[in-house]
């Protein structure tokens, strides 16, 4: 998908046409063409899954079909002349050999991977609780003992599950506050957020029973038990849309028009592009407002 930034009218291949054969009768040069085409340094945002990239072309060209088959050649040989020159380079033949399990060095400039070292460090914080109640309980530990190392390990790794699924419909929806109803990827982190919530309420709930036992039994049963109970129901849901998410090639839509996200430049949803009419894109302003008046 296209869109032209400043009128953000969708230019679909059809607009093109029109465009050319409205130019060619006029019999103008390509040059006069594209100086009137990006006399105003005009911007386009294209449109890809859920990622957009902004571009400013200084040039257009319609390619007859031999031209089209003599660049499609080119670019075959080009990328495939690339792919032998990585997977010739020392540094690059790892990559093809199979997934790269660890490195020293992540790129936190990434909020995908952000979110998996904070996940990765929060399931180890959260692994040494779940192996030590038992035994501590066992051996009769002091309080303050049992209070760090089964309720406060609990605490911060939940926050940590809290922060991930929260990150992660960030990343979908293009804001911190941003919804994406239509991507699977943020009902994914949605349910990681809830799932979240429900570990933490657990130690914090259960707390009060374990520094004054049997006085707080309702609250240990049916606020901490059961809250662990839904947060894993929780994870369990946000585990099977995983599953269906990454068996699948290309984004997955819930919802009509739902692209896999939202952006941060652009307000227009895929709903709203395809309800947009083809224009030609050589009208200007002035043909914007007759429009406007004829509505």
């Amino acid at each position: 998908l296209i869109q032209d930034v400043e009128t953000k009218r969708l230019v679909t291949p059809q607009v093109f046409e029109n465009f050319f054969e409205q130019y060619e009768n006029n019999a103008l040069t390509s040059a006069e063409m594209n100086a009137k085409l990006f006399d105003n340094g005009r911007e386009f945002d294209i449109r890809i899954g859920s990622h957009v990239v902004r571009v400013k072309p200084t040039e257009w060209k319609r390619l007859d079909q031999t031209e089209e088959n003599e660049y499609s050649r080119k670019v075959a040989a080009e990328q495939q002349a690339t792919s032998l020159h990585n997977i010739a380079s020392p540094h690059n033949q790892a990559m093809y050999q199979g997934y790269r399990w660890w490195t020293w060095r992540p790129d936190l400039h990434h909020i995908g991977i952000v979110n998996a070292l904070v996940f990765f460090i929060a399931t180890i914080l959260f692994f040494l609780p779940a192996a030590l109640w038992y035994p501590m309980g066992e051996a009769d530990a002091p309080l303050p003992s049992t209070i760090f190392w089964v309720y406060v390990l609990q605490i911060i790794p939940s926050i940590g599950f809290i922060y991930v699924g929260w990150a992660s419909m960030a990343e979908v929806s293009g804001s911190w506050l941003g919804l994406a109803l239509g991507a699977i990827g943020w009902w994914i982190g949605f349910f990681n957020f809830l799932g979240g919530w429900g570990f933490l309420l657990y130690p914090v709930l259960f707390l009060p029973e374990e520094v004054d036992p049997g006085n707080h039994g309702d609250l240990a049963k049916w606020g901490a038990a059961f809250a662990t109970f839904w947060g894993s129901c929780f994870f369990w849901v946000a585990g099977i849309l995983e599953c269906i998410e990454f068996s699948n090639q290309h984004p997955i839509s819930i919802m009509n028009g739902g692209s896999g996200g939202g952006e941060n430049h652009t307000n227009s949803s895929t709903n709203d592009l395809k309800k947009e009419q083809p224009r030609n894109a050589a009208d200007g302003e002035g043909d914007e407002e007759e429009g406007e008046e004829e509505k």
